[in-house]
């Protein structure tokens, strides 16, 4: 994504190559909303993984791997954007979109289980603050995501519509041939082990702490 030269009344990122590697550095990215963001994701998955580091009781390590986890995914997408080493594809969109929605909502189970074990520790308050905090700029992130996966979405129809007009042969008269707009079976594969993975997490710390 150029964000140096991305219109500023255009949500959706310009088309571009479909194949990763840095093609610009981005430095206006991080004054932006969205780099905004990121920053904050990144600094306050830091303080909740520092407030509940050695925290191994009362739902404590889960806290740490989400803030942890958080901290890296924040980091990563981060950097990537700012290199502009996403390609402007809608699989990748629904990858970022995915991950976020689902930390999100580990952010606000973890809130939850922070302040359920707050008066058993005195870090589980501030660690639970941060968790919520957390949520909030993880979930405003996913927001934007989607802004600019229905944008993106929309562009691609539009362009198989025009792609597939064709004009009869025995006039001028003109007709559309609109493409469906179902998702793509790797969308349905990624939604799929999203699902498949936060189950198993549940079911692993579930497991964990009946012990």
């Amino acid at each position: 994504m150029d964000y140096s030269t991305a219109s500023p009344a255009t949500e959706g990122p310009p088309p571009a190559s479909s194949s990763f590697g840095v093609r610009s550095c981005s430095p206006e990215y991080a004054k932006t909303p969205r780099g905004i963001l990121k920053i904050a994701q990144m600094l306050c998955s830091l303080l909740t993984f520092a407030l509940s580091f050695g925290w191994s009781h009362y739902g404590g390590g889960w806290l740490t791997f989400v803030a942890i986890m958080g901290f890296i995914k924040a980091v990563t997408w981060f950097v990537l954007h700012l290199f502009n080493a996403i390609p402007d594809v809608i699989f990748n969109y629904f990858i970022e979109v995915i991950g976020y929605c689902i930390w999100t909502i580990f952010f606000f189970v973890s809130g939850i289980v922070a302040v359920v074990h707050g008066p058993h520790l005195s870090v589980a308050g501030a660690a639970a603050f941060f968790a919520f905090v957390c949520m909030i700029v993880f979930g405003a992130d996913a927001a934007f995501q989607l802004l600019d996966l229905r944008s993106a979405w929309k562009a691609r129809n539009d362009r198989r519509q025009m792609q597939t007009k064709t004009t009869s042969s025995s006039g001028d008269e003109t007709h559309y041939t609109s493409s469906s707009p179902s998702l793509p079976l790797s969308v349905s594969l990624s939604l799929s082990l999203s699902l498949s993975l936060s189950l198993s997490l549940f079911r692993f710390f579930r497991a964990k702490r009946s012990k």
